[in-house]
This record gives structure tokens, C-alpha cells and sequence, in this order.
């Protein structure tokens, strides 16, 4: 399996991508988390702190906006 990355400013030009083989995954929502990290470390690594990430997997997406920065835990978080 393979991800990729596009990145766009809000004009939506392209100043940066990536791709990344992904090898020995079976799971089709393990590949897309995967792929979600993926972006993340190249925003990161591109200095850019604020990113949108689009999949095609909901499972993946939910758990990525469940996250609750204040507290860094993921879901039903305590406190």
C-alpha cells in the first residue's frame, strides 16, 4: 500500500509532496493511520503547525479529531 501528501496553501497551490510505500499491511484502516502519521511528521518536518487531513477511512478521522490537545488523550479522556 502506499499514502502520499499534498501540500496546499489556502489558494490552493502545491508546495510540497511526499509518498511513502507502506509494506506488509493488511488492514486497509492500519494503512490509513499510518498514512495520517505520515503527514503529520512531513507537516512537521516542513515547519507547518496547523494541518487538515482527509481520508477515506472514518474510523481513523474520528479518532485523529477526538484528540484533545488540552490534555493530550485520545477519546473518553478524564479530567
Amino acid at each position: 500500500m502506499g499514502v502520499g501528501i499534498i501540500v496546499k496553501d489556502n489558494k490552493d497551490q502545491v508546495h510540497a509532496s511526499s509518498s511513502k510505500t507502506i509494506l506488509s499491511v493488511r488492514e486497509p484502516v492500519v494503512a490509513e493511520a499510518m498514512g495520517a502519521l505520515f503527514d503529520a511528521e512531513f507537516s512537521r518536518d516542513l515547519g507547518i503547525q496547523d494541518i487538515d487531513v482527509e481520508g477515506d477511512s472514518l474510523q481513523v478521522i474520528q479518532a485523529i479529531s477526538s484528540y484533545n490537545e488540552n490534555n493530550g488523550c485520545w477519546n473518553n479522556c478524564e479530567g
